[in-house]
Parts: C-alpha cells; sequence; structure tokens
C-alpha cells in the first residue's frame, strides 16, 4: 500500500465527480492538496469543506486549456508545499454527437480540454517533479472509451484514445531521462461522475445552444445514453465511492492502465483481437 499522510497532491478537475472524490478519499489517508478547478464557486465550498475537517488545501482557478494557468497553478503550488507526490490530471468534459454533424467548436473543446489539458500539466509539473529527484506520480484521467469506441462518440473516444498514448509515451520518456516520476493512466468506464453536465462548465460565448446539431435525433440518443451512464439518479453508473477505491487499489498495486470495471477487459481484448485480423466493427442501437 502506498502512504499518503502527509503526502502532496496537485489536482485539477477535483470541484465535481471523481476528482472530488479522489480528495475526499485521499484526505482521510492525511494527504495535503493544491486542487484545480474551472468552477471557481464549487472550488471555494469544497475547499473550505476540507478545511473545516482539519485538511490543508489551497485552491486556484484554472482553465486547463490555458498553460499560463496551469504554469501558475504549478507555481503556486510549489511555492507552497516546495514538491508534489501525486500530480492528477483529472479534468475531463464530454460532448456527444454524430461524427460528421458535431460542431467544431465541440471538436476543438474536447481536444483542449481532455488533451491539451494533460498536455499542459505535463510541461507544468513534470520538470518540477524530476528536479525534486523524489519517487512521484503523474496521474492522467482517461476513460474506458480511449480502449473502446461507440456510436455517438467519434470526439471523445478520439481525445480519450490520444491521452491513453499520451501517457504510455510519457512514462516512455521518463524512463529514458532517468525519472523518479511514474505514469499511470485511469480508465473509468460508467462512473456516477456528473461528466453529462460538462456543458455547465462552458462560457456560453464559445457554443452555439442553437446549432442545429443538438436537436439531431444521434445527439440526443447519444446524449441520453450519457445521461444514464454517469447520472447519479438512476443511472447505471457505479458510484464515485467505488470508483475512486478502485483507482486508489490500482495505484497501490503499481497498475500503469488503472481500471473501474475489470469487466472490460475481455471487451477490450476482442476489440483489439478484431482490429489486428481485419473484422470490420458492428455496433449495436
Amino acid at each position: 500500500m502506498k502512504e499518503y499522510r502527509d503526502k502532496v497532491v496537485a489536482i485539477t478537475g477535483c470541484a465535481s465527480g471523481i476528482g472530488m472524490e479522489l480528495v475526499r478519499q485521499l484526505a482521510a489517508k492525511g494527504a495535503k492538496f493544491s486542487l484545480a478547478d474551472i468552477g471557481d464557486d464549487r472550488l471555494a465550498a469544497f475547499q473550505q469543506e476540507l478545511e473545516a475537517q482539519g485538511v490543508e488545501a489551497i485552491a486556484t482557478h484554472v482553465d486547463v486549456r490555458d498553460p499560463e494557468q496551469m504554469e501558475a497553478f504549478a507555481a503556486r503550488t510549489y511555492d507552497k508545499f516546495g514538491r508534489v507526490d501525486y500530480c492528477f490530471s483529472n479534468a475531463g468534459i464530454s460532448a456527444v454527437g454524430n461524427a460528421w454533424k458535431m460542431p467544431l467548436s465541440d471538436w476543438h473543446w474536447l481536444l483542449d480540454v481532455n488533451v491539451m489539458g494533460p498536455a499542459h500539466a505535463i510541461r507544468a509539473f513534470i520538470p518540477r517533479m524530476i528536479e525534486q529527484d523524489s519517487e512521484c506520480c503523474f496521474i492522467i484521467t482517461a476513460s474506458a472509451a480511449g480502449f473502446v469506441t461507440a456510436w455517438g462518440g467519434a470526439g471523445y473516444s478520439a481525445s480519450k484514445h490520444a491521452v491513453i498514448g499520451l501517457a504510455e509515451a510519457l512514462e516512455g520518456d521518463l524512463q529514458k531521462a532517468g525519472a523518479k516520476v511514474k505514469s499511470y493512466v485511469i480508465t473509468p468506464a460508467y462512473v456516477q461522475s456528473n461528466l453529462h453536465n460538462s456543458f455547465d462548465y462552458r462560457p456560453e460565448a464559445e457554443w452555439d445552444s442553437k446549432d442545429p446539431a443538438y436537436e439531431d435525433d444521434d445527439f440526443n440518443a447519444a446524449f441520453g445514453r450519457s445521461v444514464k451512464s454517469t447520472s447519479a439518479d438512476g443511472g447505471v453508473g457505479i458510484p464515485t465511492q467505488d470508483a475512486v477505491q478502485a483507482i486508489l487499489k490500482g495505484l497501490d498495486e503499481d497498475h500503469f492502465i488503472i481500471m473501474t470495471h475489470p469487466q472490460y477487459g475481455p471487451i477490450i481484448e476482442a476489440r483489439y483481437h478484431n482490429l489486428m485480423t481485419g473484422v470490420r466493427p458492428v455496433y449495436k442501437g
């Protein structure tokens, strides 16, 4: 088991879902935190909740798409604590829709948050983590959608496939550099995570809510599936608490790929076997 007491945890996307539950469970193990989120009110309320429990935590507004904000987050973290033991690049969003109908603004938003967000975190934190010269961990939250695909999820799957590749290549770079930093990637499947409310965090000026794509049958069907899979109200996802317990168990056991749903293993193996043998994907409604 890893030791978390007095360890410094930096985490993005911590004011809801998996990020918030990670903080709560690690706080119970004695960690201290540098928190980052784009939702200022939720972030402030969460920091106050932790401080009321005697947990040491600082909070910083961060839009992970902005490399300068990420750099400022890393600098503030190191100014306060002098090191980072666990850095969770956790912030992520979801958008759905038919691959050729989904607005380009949604494509850019998905890739900017889900791929460039971790890239910015890597550039801001990894050099500092290498320089501190102690064993530490950099963990990216991807998704089971980085291994499997479904209709209506082209943009999301593309972003999560990219993130898994990023984490794997990062591990190679770290080993080549002889660094004491290890890379990990979390691949949740259906979790009660609030992910279907991603648009709540999106500035209105950045998208057109009246775009016909959002009235399309394919969008509505894919969005309905997203709500069903991540909602805490009658959804099919596992409780966030259970998902985070599985995540911390995988981290404790030093799994590079950390899964919340091990039953996806055979599905992933079958998918890659089909790809390697030329079998065309078959999707069901």
